[in-house]
């Protein structure tokens, strides 16, 4: 059944709007190579951190390793890793692993502008693809070797392809629905919550209203599709996430202001404050809806941004896995719930060209953070080794990013890696660099204390995330 029979004001409201929004089409020849250019501007600035050298080294892997850490360590984007071992083939530079991103980021811009033209009208669906064009939080992650750019592509076309299938039921609509969905929970397991609140969202709707049949169908083959997805999280993600912190209020404004800027300074929380206001105008505006449809439609967005949210906090009542970057997941509806807000306030032309002009600054101010400074740590390394020179990474799989700059550069002396700092490991070495990462926690301090104590200290130096100290082990030399 489709949602043919809906009252004719509401849709003589829309077709208004529609022919309103036409007139602003042009926009398209901007909002995408304006995407396009913030998220390819500065792509090779930022050094690769631990997470992306981690993408690229399970991107290098042979097929058989590949698919033994699929199976027991690294599900979680498995879709993305595969189109990044086709990318490697070709080159693996900073810029060259963050393609795929950034080609996933763009092209979001102009699916959620259909969905949002969808859900509401046309203007609408070009300012929510201006606003996601110019949000520091996409572009940001839209540079980076990770699966998160192309989760939000599929989240978007999954959500554009269910609204369509509700309203223009087919096997064809719902079986795509199925596979994007299935490819969205492969390149990031939060991608899950967004379809449980895509199914929760039907719950407004009189239940004439629901294809049952072809939603049924749907399910059944997205179970099928994401099966292996759901045996790992079930038997092999013990301990995957146990670094996420407890919830907490701090933890929930964080969670706001990476939504709106990916960071907490002045302009970033003075945009949190306008989309705050656009989100209270957008809730007063879902309230006013009548049909069935267009209710449907206004509260679909809300859904999708709070039940993700409500699932990871009631979920770490148990085991901790509300965390802000996991929830990037939530960002499209954001999104589309700002821009429905913003069409409502007055006069909007002003609103607008705040949040945009605040947008960029936040921007800006991204291209200037960076995660982990592997890439100068490596080269203060290499550029200071000695013939004779053990290092040693606290953390063993801190090696990666070592790697990947170690892999590149021309420096003739390599500190031999060992597995520990026992005396057996090192009673042929000169110097140690010890690899401290990360800085700061208990454990690492904890740990050059310890060799503070045994070995006297030749050097330290911390780059951004990363700290470094060189330590004499052989009192002889």
């Amino acid at each position: 059944m489709s949602f043919a029979s809906t009252p004719a004001r509401p849709h003589l409201e829309n077709q208004a709007a529609q022919s309103s929004g036409s007139r602003f089409s042009w926009l398209w020849l901007a909002i995408v190579p304006l995407a396009a250019l913030f998220r390819f501007l500065y792509l090779s600035r930022k050094s690769i951190y631990l997470d992306e050298a981690l993408s690229v080294a399970y991107a290098h892997l042979s097929w058989h390793d590949f698919i033994q850490v699929l199976r027991t360590g690294e599900a979680n984007m498995a879709f993305y890793y595969l189109l990044l071992r086709e990318m490697v083939l070709i080159g693996d530079s900073e810029f060259w692993v963050r393609l795929p991103s950034v080609i996933a980021g763009v092209a979001t811009v102009p699916v959620v502008y259909v969905l949002g033209s969808k859900l509401y009208d046309r203007r609408t669906g070009l300012l929510c693809s201006l606003l996601l064009s110019v949000n520091a939080c996409h572009v940001v992650f839209s540079q980076e070797a990770r699966g998160y750019a192309l989760a939000l592509l599929l989240i978007t076309l999954s959500s554009w392809l269910f609204i369509s299938g509700m309203e223009s039921p087919s096997w064809k609509i719902w079986s795509a629905y199925a596979v994007v969905g299935a490819l969205a929970v492969n390149s990031h397991f939060y991608a899950g919550l967004v379809l449980v609140a895509q199914w929760l969202s039907l719950l407004v709707l009189p239940r004439r209203m629901v294809p049952l049949k072809h939603f049924v169908g749907a399910l059944l083959i997205l179970a099928v599709l994401i099966s292996p997805a759901v045996l790992f999280v079930l038997w092999h993600s013990q301990g995957r996430i146990n670094w996420v912190p407890p919830i907490s209020w701090l933890e929930l404004y964080h969670t706001a202001i990476f939504l709106t800027s990916e960071g907490g300074k002045l302009a970033g929380n003075l945009l949190l404050v306008l989309f705050l206001i656009a989100l209270a105008v957008a809730a007063k505006a879902s309230l006013r809806a009548q049909s069935p449809l267009q209710r449907w439609k206004e509260l679909f967005p809300w859904f999708w941004l709070l039940t993700p949210m409500l699932i990871t906090a009631l979920g770490s009542i148990w085991v901790p896995m509300f965390f802000h970057r996991f929830l990037i997941v939530c960002l499209p509806a954001f999104v589309l719930l700002v821009a429905r807000g913003l069409i409502t306030l007055r006069p909007a032309t002003a609103w607008i060209a705040a949040f945009i002009a605040l947008s960029i600054v936040t921007v800006f101010s991204s291209y200037s953070r960076t995660r982990e400074n592997w890439r100068d740590a490596t080269h203060f390394v290499l550029s200071e080794a000695q013939p004779g020179d053990a290092i040693l990474f606290y953390r063993g799989y801190s090696d990666a990013p070592f790697y990947y700059y170690e892999s590149r550069s021309p420096a003739k002396n390599r500190p031999e890696r060992v597995p520990n700092d026992n005396a057996i490991a090192l009673s042929s070495k000169k110097r140690l660099w010890a690899i401290l990462y990360p800085v700061g926690p208990p454990d690492v301090v904890a740990k050059e204390s310890d060799l503070t104590q045994r070995y006297p200290v030749l050097e330290q130096t911390t780059f951004h995330g990363v700290r470094i100290v060189l330590f004499n082990v052989n009192s002889s030399w």
